[in-house]
């Protein structure tokens, strides 16, 4: 349970915050919210558990109190209260989220901010909509009239698949879809030689196998997209190299060239069909200026 003084410091966020606004000059209906940015303060002032959901492009976490006490007045310019209107109850609710990280920076590469985020407070019935479908959630903040404070959660949804957290850290809906973001991400990394003949030259493959990717969305239930970062350094103008990868034959579906020719290496970055985790082979070849083709093959076995 918060302490008194807790709980007078985020009244006195919220009633400056609204100061500073002019928006409220009464009371909020039941269904409606007052929205601002920057939660870091609501999150500073509450000492109740933080709630969580996985995303593919981090996480996101949420504070919120439905103490009664709290948030049924606010003061507003003039000094009048205002109150939730026809029995209605406040909920404030502050979200932000915090970027993810992965294998050898795979995830930060293919899960840019391109696909839509959607924030919804619910309570029995009401849906109250907090962040409307944008492609950047960010922090944020608000105050929600709703009917009953008593059982309220909070759904997330990204790219068309909606989570839904709350009222306790451990309530939870995750559409198939998402289950694998809150199971560790399986991940292989393999340094085979390119070899032409008897002459030989280093490569890389850091692979992760990821339930979305930008450009692909939502891998099938049980299934997720080998991402694999391929990478080396062959004889000649590496600026010219032509690089294909397949694995257990299969060509990729994307392909991003991250190669740098100033420091005489190649680098794709390729996503390749969704399939179940499990060892599978990777063949890759690049090809210099002349034509030569250098070889590896490798079996990528996915940990955990």
């Amino acid at each position: 349970m918060k302490s008194r003084s807790a709980m007078w410091c985020l009244v006195l966020v919220v009633g400056l915050a609204l100061n500073g606004c002019g928006l409220w000059e009464r009371g909020l209906e039941s269904g409606s919210a007052l929205r601002f940015t920057g939660g870091s303060r609501l999150f500073d002032m509450i000492d109740e558990p933080m709630l969580t959901a996985q995303l593919p492009t981090g996480v996101l976490q949420l504070h919120w109190t439905t103490d009664l006490d709290l948030l049924d007045t606010v003061s507003v310019r003039d000094d009048s209260p205002a109150r939730a209107e026809r029995g209605a109850q406040f909920v404030g609710l502050a979200w932000k989220e915090v970027p993810g990280d992965g294998p050898g920076g795979l995830i930060d590469r293919v899960v840019a901010d391109s696909a839509l985020h959607e924030l919804v407070l619910v309570s029995g019935e009401q849906r109250v909509v907090l962040d409307p479908a944008n492609a950047l959630l960010g922090d944020g903040m608000a105050v929600v009239a709703v009917d009953d404070a008593s059982e309220v959660s909070v759904e997330v949804t990204f790219d068309g698949v909606a989570q839904r957290v709350g009222p306790g850290p451990d309530d939870r809906t995750i559409p198939d879809e998402a289950a694998a973001l809150y199971e560790e991400v399986p991940e292989a990394e393999e340094h085979p030689d390119c070899q032409a003949g008897d002459v030989k030259a280093p490569c890389e493959a850091v692979a992760a196998w990821l339930p979305w990717v930008a450009g692909a969305g939502w891998a099938s239930p049980g299934r997720l997209w080998p991402v694999v970062n391929v990478s080396g350094q062959i004889p000649g103008d590496i600026e010219r190299a032509k690089v294909k990868a397949t694995l257990d034959g299969a060509a990729s579906i994307l392909d991003e060239d991250l190669s740098s020719p100033s420091q005489h290496r190649f680098s794709h970055l390729l996503v390749f069909p969704e399939a179940r985790p499990g060892p599978t082979e990777l063949r890759l070849e690049a090809s210099g200026p002349d034509i030569t083709t250098y070889v590896a093959t490798s079996v990528l076995t996915p940990s955990p």
